[in-house]
């Protein structure tokens, strides 16, 4: 069984009763510590510090510092895109704009980790990359790989881009579910 994941899961409980297999990808450098520490002597389970894109390299990556004035989860918010990350200061995370920062990330395409990491099946598909969601859904070939399920953050996606995902998604053969926040995508 190949789990894949975007962002960091609260899956470590299933990693060690169920045995779950998994590469969790993660490129906020402090997060990811975190990240391969949680997961630290699970069989199965790699962590890779690094962004999907849409082509191969470093970017510029945008993040909220460490501080203690924020309230918790602040560390969760981290996007390639600026204004993602800028948003957040208008809602749950007032005051957050003194803490901004950015640092270079590896970036890859999901084509080229899938076949770095010798990944050809995928059982969940689980991403929440800030607003980067619908172009990582974007990158799945269909023909190679076929998840059993795809959930998907869309509370920071356009309505162009929820459809463009669901389309895609549906064309693929899948049923959608959609709750407040996220997308949830079946294969029939």
């Amino acid at each position: 069984m190949n789990h894949i994941a975007v962002k960091l899961l609260p899956t470590c409980g299933l990693a060690v009763t169920k045995k779950w297999k998994g590469l969790l990808i993660e490129p906020s450098p402090f997060v990811f510590k975190r990240l391969a520490k949680s997961y630290t002597g699970l069989t199965g389970v790699r962590c890779i510090n690094c962004a999907i894109s849409d082509k191969n390299g470093n970017a510029k990556f945008w993040y909220v510092k460490k501080n203690n004035t924020l309230d918790a989860g602040y560390d969760q918010i981290g996007s390639l895109d600026k204004g993602q990350v800028i948003k957040h200061n208008e809602g749950l995370f007032k005051g957050l704009m003194p803490f901004l920062d950015s640092c270079e990330v590896r970036c890859s395409t999901l084509h080229d980790i899938l076949n770095e990491y010798g990944i050809t099946k995928i059982d969940v598909f689980f991403c929440d990359a800030e607003g980067y969601d619908a172009r990582i859904i974007m990158q799945i070939d269909f023909s190679l790989i076929k998840p059993l399920v795809i959930i998907l953050e869309h509370i920071h996606l356009s309505t162009e881009e929820r459809n463009a995902c669901n389309n895609k998604l549906q064309a693929n053969g899948y049923m959608i579910n959609v709750t407040d926040a996220d997308t949830i995508a079946q294969r029939k």
